[in-house]
């Protein structure tokens, strides 16, 4: 798999220390990787695994968000004695769309995405 220069990788040593930075070139034996406009060549046999920074869709974390803020708006509806058949459904879709907003606001915008690992 070719990656495109500028691509986030982060790169995990065999001495243990991790850098972070955008690809710039890599070759056979050395992968360069750009720091704050600075190039790092790391040869190939220092390096233990590397990973590319992709970006997550939050969809799944806003829907166990909505179904939670849901289940606590029927809870609250069933609370009320005088007329359960209205407060229910308005509470619930309150709830879910509450927790909808926290399931976006909560979700981690990356992950890593391994693509090299030494033998």
């Amino acid at each position: 798999m070719a990656l495109p220069v500028g691509d986030e990788l982060v790169v995990k040593l065999k001495d243990g220390k991790t850098l972070r930075g955008r690809l710039s070139n890599a070759s056979q034996t050395t992968l360069t990787l750009s720091q704050r406009g600075k190039g790092v060549d790391l040869p190939k046999g220092n390096i233990f695994r590397v990973y590319r920074t992709a970006i997550k869709s939050g969809g799944s974390k806003a829907l166990l968000g909505a179904g939670i803020g849901a289940g606590i708006g029927l809870a609250a509806g069933s609370l009320n004695d005088d007329n359960k058949a209205a407060t229910m459904p308005l509470l619930a879709v309150i709830g879910a769309a509450i927790g909808a907003l926290i399931g976006l606001a909560t979700r981690s915008n990356t992950t890593q995405v391994l693509i090299y690992e030494s033998k």
